[in-house]
């Protein structure tokens, strides 16, 4: 007998329900009656819901026979009373078993209540094949939440459906998951707990069946998945498996140290296994594609990083640290390839572009934990520079003063912001000693090009009166600083509602970046360039390139010394003459006095949302020449947030709808450590002296109307190194284009921009203004289209000693009758032929045949926000008949080199 209690089961109030429920289903005693179930007499046990019949279930648990006849007496007879006992029929006698339907204790199925629970009919095999099959359904009724399980899907309970059901409910695996699903799945820390819990919660044989199921999502790999599974090492799956999968796939030439460590590995993470090859493959594609999912999504880049950090300190651990720096994806294969850029850029080789490819395509290259990684910045500019460089040999300057003032606003400007980004260095020693040897390349060039600057501005920057030469041609205009006031600022006021904003100190260099944190969201504000020019406009410093000079000369109108008062009186002038009553002028201090809380000073942001009382408002902001006494200018990246109050008046102007003019009153050098403080006497600034002594290596006379110090004639250093005052941070006052050179900044608000037709008085809309070189590697010579061959040497008549040029394959495209039959149909299309071949060009010229928008945007000579546009316009013309020649892939225009041959007939 004691063997008949033992082996009594324990059963849950489902299970009692299934039980009923069978019966009613059976067709007999749907009117309820006395069920006897032969189980564990738990007085816990309860029916909350009525059967199926409607009729109330009451549970009575039962010790002895006694306590059974008990239950009988005391049942009013309505619905179902259900004896659960674990005496056996003989104790209870016949009289007993009479009462009870079929005259027997029922022993219930034990799938029968776990059905029930899924809203199941029947119940699929595979179930059935679990091991433990008892426990297992038990289990599954035990821990039914609340609310139920989900529904099985038509009636069928699988095995699918069972285990999916827990893992998602106690597991946290996300519903649907499939197997990258569950492997991401495994790189949770909750994940370990939640697999503890429910073994702890239900027992072995439910979690190790519902562990094998999320194996048995893995497909080939279900093995070795299900051994780490098993023994709660959830956390090693993707980094183990992705370890195995890169030295599987290591070269030839690390051959021995991937094998050795492969078996390191294994006998570490799978003892006794017996791994098979075809399981470490799946294993391996399988953490591959996972680790790639979670890259890709900003919600999981960060787990996918620090499965990569494991994976490359468990290679070390396995001594495959070779393997770990070549992989290609691991933190310390772009540590080897910021160290192949660094010597590549110390060789000056043509290396740099393929060595700068491979850290561009590294998935951690922009940063880990969403933080920057400081190498690249300071790695970019040094490409940038190199690009710079091989782009002087393509063509000369011509050496008057506005092509050498062009050349500093459209490329130099770009040059010294990333010089300044360069030489901020980085903690990479290979990295470091290539970006300084670039670094002295570009500064040893640039000196070139100050000193030319200089003489330039000597012979024709330094008088007043008729226009400087070939400022009304070409592309770019230069004005002199003292002509903006009446030459622009008022013919735009006259159109246009203006803010005129005055960065004190503002290089050529430091406005590409304040520009590109402007610009950068698109749909704010729109560049103008003055009507039948791309380039931005610039201007010219009074001499010495000082505040007192420059700025006051800008506001007058006029070369002029002064201050605040007479910069006042000047703006107020200069509202006059555009036909307004008054202008006013903001300084520093009414700047800065703000009430806690506001952006703006009240008066500040009153006169700028007035546009009917004050058409011309102007500021002054002071930050960057502040920054020259006691900061670090070339060791910060300017923007609209470092430059004090400038976000908050751009926002006012934009509010207020009034055009923008953003300009300096002169630029200004910065201190390497590195230059050399000259003996002087007569000394006007830390870079102009009087012309007591002769000028020397690297400082330029000047002498004119425009010379503002030394009754006229002065001393101006040149050479960005030299100075004659104490120690600073940064300098103006000297004679390079750095600080002579004002950038001139026109720009509207977007909202007012109708169609194309962007016009603003004489301004127009502006393309992007990056140099090619800044976004777009040099390809050297375009790709060229054979020629056929009838036509090639010793094929035709008179072609014995004289070979044909090859044609260059955009040229070559744009030539033949397809393309003539696409620009037809194409309706109106603004991009010329040119234009056309030159972007096919240039994308067969770049790695993978591929170019990033803002390059697309410079080679174009269109606004960023204009790309996919003009990319449309390029479908038009190459994608005939629907066939992606050209795409869009995220921001990245492709060229499908193969059916751009296949639709052109031209082979490149």
């Amino acid at each position: 007998m004691a063997a008949d209690v033992l082996a009594a089961p324990a059963v849950t109030g489902a299970a009692v329900a299934a039980v009923v429920a069978r019966v009613e289903a059976a067709g007999r005693h749907r009117n309820g009656g006395v069920l006897g179930i032969r189980a564990v007499p738990d007085p816990n046990v309860t029916v909350a819901r009525p059967s199926p019949a409607g009729h109330r279930i009451q549970v009575e648990a039962c010790p002895s026979t006694l306590a059974v006849w008990d239950a009988l007496h005391r049942w009013d007879g309505i619905g179902w009373l259900v004896v659960l006992t674990d005496r056996p029929e003989d104790d209870l006698g016949p009289g007993t078993l009479a009462r009870l339907v079929d005259h027997r204790l029922l022993t219930p199925d034990p799938w029968e209540a776990a059905m029930q629970v899924f809203g199941a009919r029947t119940l699929q095999r595979a179930l059935l094949a679990e091991g433990r099959q008892s426990d297992l359904p038990s289990q599954l009724v035990a821990i039914t939440p609340d609310d139920g399980w989900p529904t099985a899907p038509g009636g069928v309970l699988t095995r699918e459906h069972v285990f999916a059901s827990v893992a998602v409910k106690y597991l946290g695996l996300p519903l649907g998951a499939d197997a990258p699903g569950i492997l991401q799945w495994t790189t949770r820390p909750e994940s370990v707990a939640a697999v503890s819990t429910l073994r702890a919660q239900t027992g072995d044989a439910l979690t190790d069946a519902v562990l094998g199921w999320l194996a048995d999502q893995a497909g080939p790999a279900r093995r070795p998945v299900l051994h780490l599974l098993q023994r709660g090492r959830l956390g090693e799956v993707l980094p183990a498996g992705l370890a195995l999968h890169l030295l599987r796939r290591a070269s030839t030439a690390l051959r021995d140290e991937a094998q050795t460590a492969a078996v390191r590995l294994t006998e570490r993470l799978w003892s006794g296994l017996d791994l098979r090859s075809e399981e470490a493959e799946g294993l391996g594609t399988l953490c591959e594609v996972t680790v790639q999912e979670l890259l890709e999504r900003t919600a999981t880049r960060e787990t996918g990083e620090r499965i990569l950090d494991r994976t490359d300190r468990m290679l070390t651990e396995v001594s495959a640290p070779t393997v770990a720096r070549r992989s290609g994806l691991l933190p310390s294969s772009l540590d080897t390839a910021y160290e192949a850029l660094g010597r590549a850029l110390a060789n000056g080789t043509h290396d740099v572009e393929s060595a700068w490819q491979t850290v561009d395509k590294h998935p951690l290259a922009q940063g880990t934990g969403g933080r920057p990684d400081p190498r690249r910045a300071p790695a970019h500019a040094g490409v940038r520079i190199t690009r710079w460089i091989a782009h002087l040999t393509e063509a000369g300057e011509s050496p008057d003063l506005v092509s050498l003032t062009r050349r500093q606003s459209a490329d130099d400007a770009w040059v010294d912001a990333a010089v300044n980004t360069a030489a901020r260095g980085v903690d990479a020693p290979d990295l470091a000693v290539g970006l300084e040897a670039v670094v002295g390349r570009a500064l040893e060039l640039r000196r070139g090009h100050d000193r030319e600057f200089a003489r330039a501005l000597a012979d024709e920057g330094t008088a007043t009166g008729r226009p400087l030469r070939g400022s009304a041609q070409g592309d770019g205009r230069v004005w002199r600083i003292e002509e903006l006031a009446h030459e622009v600022i008022a013919p735009i006021t006259r159109e246009e509602p203006t803010l005129v904003l005055l960065l004190d100190g503002m290089s050529t260099g430091a406005a590409t970046q304040v520009l590109d944190s402007v610009l950068q969201g698109g749909a704010q504000w729109t560049e103008l360039v003055p009507v039948g020019t791309t380039r931005r406009a610039s201007a010219l410093a009074v001499l010495p390139s000082l505040t007192e000079h420059s700025r006051t000369s800008f506001f007058c109108g006029r070369p002029v010394t002064g201050g605040q008062s007479e910069e006042r009186f000047g703006f107020a002038e200069m509202a006059r003459a555009a036909g307004h009553s008054s202008g006013r002028l903001f300084h520093k201090a009414v700047l800065d006095t703000r009430r806690a809380g506001f952006q703006l000073a009240a008066d500040v942001a009153d006169t700028i949302a007035d546009v009917s009382r004050h058409r011309l408002v102007g500021c002054v902001l002071n930050t960057i020449d502040d920054a020259l006494d006691r900061s670090d200018p070339a060791g910060t990246v300017w923007n609209e947030e470092l430059v004090k109050h400038l976000r908050p008046l751009l926002a006012a102007a934009h509010a207020a709808g009034r055009t923008v003019i953003l300009t300096a009153d002169h630029g200004h050098v910065v201190e390497r450590r590195a230059g050399t403080k000259l003996p002087a006497t007569g000394i006007s600034s830390a870079r102009s002296r009087a012309p007591e002594e002769p000028a020397g290596e690297g400082e330029i006379f000047v002498s004119g109307s425009r010379v503002l110090s030394h009754d006229g004639t002065a001393v101006l250093a040149v050479d960005e190194d030299l100075r004659y005052s104490t120690l600073k941070a940064g300098y103006h006052g000297g004679g390079s284009p750095a600080e002579v050179v004002v950038p001139l900044v026109v720009l509207t608000p977007t909202a007012t921009v109708t169609g194309e037709e962007v016009r603003v008085a004489d301004w127009t809309g502006a393309p992007s203004q990056e140099p090619v070189w800044w976004n777009l590697a040099r390809a050297g010579t375009p790709p060229t289209a054979p020629e056929p061959e009838e036509n090639r040497a010793g094929q035709g008549e008179f072609d014995l000693f004289e070979q044909p040029t090859p044609q260059p394959a955009g040229q070559a495209v744009v030539a033949t009758e397809r393309y003539a039959d696409q620009r037809k149909i194409s309706g109106r299309v603004s991009l010329s032929d040119a234009v056309v071949a030159a972007l096919i060009d240039a994308l067969l010229g770049a790695d993978g045949h591929r170019i990033a928008a803002p390059a697309v945007a410079s080679l174009l000579r269109i606004p960023q926000q204009r790309v996919q546009f003009a990319v449309g316009q390029v479908q038009k013309l190459l994608n005939v008949e629907g066939y992606r020649v050209v795409r869009m892939d995220g921001g990245m225009l492709v060229l499908d080199a193969p059916l751009l041959t296949q639709q052109f007939g031209v082979a490149v």
